[in-house]
């Protein structure tokens, strides 16, 4: 089933906004002008609904109010396009309040517009933080890490904030409602089912009892696709999974099954719908890349160059990267993006540092890579590929490690 065009379901409300207001300008008669001006109230809403949505598939936190447009409470994850959305509401809510229209509507225009000018202030000041989140050191006999990371992008500093309760490697994260979920992973010699919540304003960590997975797991992957947490495939007990489930917050559900059991693979979100690529199943190697489509079925979609697993991935622009990762020599330094609009793969430049087990992200308008086994121990390095087009070094991780997860917010 084709599926609609980002940009188009991103901005459909404004356009459907300006082409009443063009109308209504063209238009001489009073009826006409009444007529939009009644269907102005049903209209506005959806403008909320959008922009409502649009950042909670960000990481907001939204706050609501009966009398003035929805509130958000920072946290962030896609900040340009947002910026993007706030300059197509701001010129919708302007032509609005400047409209001979209802005067509910005009009051409604004119406190958005007001709100919308203030958040834009508001981002400016926000700093984007990178959080790379446990793991293991091979120098310590892969032993479990629960260090926090954190990497101010604007001063390109390291330093370490609350560590994590209880050290694992393994594990996946997902921001959500503002908060970092760190999920399952492996210690002690056995899977978890446990999940964790990182509030980064206050540096503070919280045991989410009632969102224990349904079974414990490591080496899975997960993303954050219309609100929800989606968590896809991993090993429990040596055991190949096939599951995918789903999280509001609350509880988990189940979601469509994979086609078959998979560990080590990626999983993200992009264009309204939930990808995956690679992993290992059945002693080998995938290379594959599946799509959960609107019917609620996985699609199989071109596949990429290489078969690998515990790879690393991330959207940018609406594009999947994958980097690095492992097919049974030694890791991989190679990068490949698929671009779902024309369901294509191609080749980037490859990382400077090979590696697997590494984990990826994507913070304002850059893909950032981190930490991983190099072949010969746990490294470090990070690197950054931006508007460039090239990978560009970044300050290291204080700590080596691999298996860690990582996740990026504005604070």
């Amino acid at each position: 089933m084709p599926h609609l065009d980002p940009s188009f379901r991103n901005c459909w409300p404004g356009l459907l906004l300006f082409g009443w207001l063009a109308v209504a300008k063209r238009s001489n008669t009073a009826g006409f002008l009444s007529w939009v001006s009644a269907l102005l109230p049903l209209t506005l809403p959806l403008l909320r609904w959008r922009l409502t949505c649009s950042l909670t598939q960000q990481g907001c936190v939204l706050e609501h109010h009966e009398t003035e447009p929805q509130k958000t409470a920072a946290n962030l994850m896609g900040l340009r396009h947002f910026e993007d959305l706030l300059e197509e509401m701001l010129q919708v809510a302007g032509q609005v309040a400047a409209g001979r229209l209802a005067a509910s509507s005009r009051s409604w225009a004119q406190g958005l517009q007001a709100h919308l000018h203030r958040e834009r202030q508001r981002l400016s000041k926000l700093q984007l933080r990178i959080f790379y989140i446990g793991g293991r050191e091979l120098v310590e006999a892969h032993s479990a890490q629960d260090h926090v990371q954190q990497m101010n992008v604007d001063s390109k500093s390291w330093q370490e904030v609350a560590q994590l309760p209880g050290a694992r490697w393994a594990a996946t994260a997902a921001v959500l409602r503002g908060e970092i979920l760190v999920m399952g992973g492996y210690a002690d010699g056995q899977d978890l089912d446990l999940v964790d919540s990182f509030d980064p304003k206050r540096a503070a960590w919280r045991r989410q009892s009632q969102l224990k997975l349904t079974c414990p797991r490591s080496m899975f992957a997960a993303a954050v696709l219309d609100g929800r947490v989606y968590i896809v495939g991993g090993t429990s007990s040596g055991r190949e999974l096939d599951l995918c489930e789903r999280c509001d917050g609350e509880a988990w559900e189940p979601a469509t099954s994979l086609p078959f059991p998979r560990f080590g693979c990626s999983a993200v979100a992009a264009g309204g719908l939930l990808y995956t690529v690679g992993g290992f199943s059945g002693g080998m190697a995938l290379r594959c890349c599946q799509r959960l489509d609107l019917s609620s079925s996985w699609i199989t979609l071109p596949s990429p160059k290489v078969a690998r697993w515990s790879a690393a991935a991330a959207t940018l622009r609406g594009k999947i990267y994958v980097c690095g990762g492992y097919n049974g020599g030694t890791p991989l330094s190679l990068v490949e993006r698929f671009s779902p609009d024309a369901d294509k793969w191609e080749v980037l430049p490859s990382l400077t540092t090979p590696r697997k087990h590494l984990a990826a992200v994507r913070a304002g308008d850059s893909v950032y890579v981190l930490g991983g086994f190099d072949g010969t121990t746990s490294t470090s390095a990070v690197e950054s590929l931006g508007v460039s087009g090239t990978w560009e070094d970044m300050p290291p991780l204080p700590r080596g490690s691999e298996w860690g997860v990582a996740a990026a917010m504005f604070l």
